[in-house]
């Protein structure tokens, strides 16, 4: 039965957070003993103050948060943290009966539970103060799974960011060395095209300038040699550049006036 009391497995298991691992604390503790109310409180680590997260009777809440307030001005607080049990402590006007017990585990203070004795009955049994510790550590131990089940999914969210970002620039850099591979073959292919055109291109000059020199410079004939030796001169430059553009022929270099650029 205690087992079955304490075990919060499921709870961590499912991603639950530490208000629903209160909650159901809650409800094994009402099963446990008869409190005319129960409220649990988590130590908000900023603040380094109590904060009420359940409390099973709504229409007693502000009564406990008063209460509550009083307790720790009187130190009853640090007393329940030290003793780490179930203590009894007296209201305000020392008409009513709570328990107070700490939920923490033995690293660390997670919270607190105050139980409200009915008024006709205020006392509670060892036996049940020996199970709601039970109750109340593993209440802690659970809250501190899910501190650190949290702060491993944080991680690997991160880890997954950064895979993600790390396979994109992968992706992106495989694009660019198949951009750089594609513009080399067509370089390759077009440096082997210039090339036999330039094998084309050369008796064509060839024998133009040759028959240029048999004709009369005033025929007809030989102005129609002019335009295509023009022509194969254009040709040629068309060449050089080709070949530029594949890197199989070095540029010609000359001294630029920066001003006219």
């Amino acid at each position: 039965m205690a087992l079955s009391l304490g075990d919060f497995q499921e709870n961590i298991n499912k991603g639950y957070g530490p208000e629903h691992v209160l909650q159901e604390a809650d409800k094994r503790i009402s099963h446990l003993i008869n409190f005319e109310a129960n409220a649990l409180y988590l130590v908000d680590q900023e603040k380094s103050d109590f904060d009420l997260s359940v409390c099973n009777e709504n229409h007693l809440k502000t009564f406990i948060k008063k209460e509550v307030d009083h307790m720790i001005e009187q130190g009853y607080f640090a007393w329940a943290i030290r003793e780490k049990r179930g203590v009894l402590v007296s209201s305000r006007n020392h008409s009513r009966k709570f328990v107070l017990h700490v939920i923490g585990t033995y690293s660390r203070i997670r919270g607190m539970f105050i139980g409200l004795l009915p008024e006709k009955n205020s006392t509670i049994p060892d036996t049940s103060l020996t199970l709601l510790s039970i109750i109340l550590l593993n209440t802690a131990n659970a809250l501190e799974s899910l501190e650190f089940y949290s702060l491993l999914r944080n991680q690997n969210e991160i880890l997954e960011e950064m895979v993600e970002e790390r396979t994109q620039k992968l992706a992106k850099y495989e694009r660019q060395l198949q951009q750089v591979l594609k513009i080399q073959a067509i370089g390759t292919l077009a440096g082997g095209i210039a090339h036999d055109f330039n094998n084309i291109l050369f008796p064509i000059v060839g024998y133009t300038e040759l028959t240029m020199d048999e004709v009369s410079e005033d025929s007809v004939a030989h102005k129609n040699l002019e335009e295509i030796l023009k022509a194969a001169h254009r040709a040629t430059e068309l060449v050089k550049q080709i070949l530029a553009f594949s890197r199989q022929s070095g540029q010609e270099r000359k001294p630029v006036k920066v001003q006219y650029i």
